[in-house]
């Protein structure tokens, strides 16, 4: 019902119909979401809003670390981004995660950003260089050391002890973002022998569609 109320809706909003011819049904998909990302239609917003998804990215100058979560990469020079992922809950959640756990391991100061960036930035300080590579390998899916790592010097930290639910909760926070987001990006690159990184914005959305098409193709 719900989805006959909406093609109703449709319908009803519709002056005319046009209709353009394509090779395959691959080729009809990949032209409807071009349609969708450009066009952005009121009544189709699946898809519509790729400018939305999330990037997690770092930069170091003078052995001070800048860790930062955006939906807007191309406001920040300097920045090694990592994604973009599709949600921006997990992904928030994961970036608030690490603030919170990296503040036993270093020096950590928000910094101020104007709202229209709809980003959050923290600066690391006095943090052992060791981290960072860490945290490049976990974001891009290669190795979770960084989370059995920073479990292991937490164990001897007395503030961490006396946070032990946050710390939980944070360290659960990042093993959800692991699973939902870093791996299912990193098996759709895979899948479509995308060798591009980070994944834009614009082509996240194609990434997965083009995996769905393949998987198609194969069941066939």
């Amino acid at each position: 019902r719900r989805a006959h109320r909406k093609m109703t809706s449709i319908v009803k909003a519709a002056s005319r119909i046009t209709f353009e011819e394509c090779p395959s049904d691959a080729e009809a998909l990949r032209l409807e979401l071009k349609l969708i990302q450009n066009l952005r239609p009121k009544l189709n917003v699946s898809q519509a809003f790729h400018l939305m998804y999330p990037m997690i990215g770092f930069k170091e100058v003078k052995g001070q670390v800048s860790l930062l979560y955006t939906t807007c990469p191309d406001k920040f020079d300097g920045f090694s981004f990592h994604g973009c992922f599709r949600s921006r809950s997990l992904s928030r959640s994961a970036f608030r995660a690490f603030e919170k756990l990296l503040y036993f391991v270093a020096d950590i100061k928000e910094v101020r950003l104007h709202r229209s960036l709809y980003s959050t930035q923290f600066e690391l300080k006095r943090m052992n260089p060791e981290w960072l590579p860490k945290l490049k390998a976990f974001l891009q899916g290669e190795s979770k050391t960084l989370l059995t790592d920073l479990f292991m010097v937490l164990l001897d930290k007395s503030g961490a002890l006396q946070r032990r639910t946050e710390v939980q909760e944070s360290f659960e926070a990042l093993e959800e973002f692991w699973k939902h987001e870093i791996l299912m990006l990193l098996k759709l690159r895979k899948s479509t022998a995308f060798l591009e990184y980070p994944v834009s914005q614009l082509e996240r959305d194609l990434l997965m569609l083009n995996a769905r098409i393949l998987r198609s193709s194969k069941a066939l």
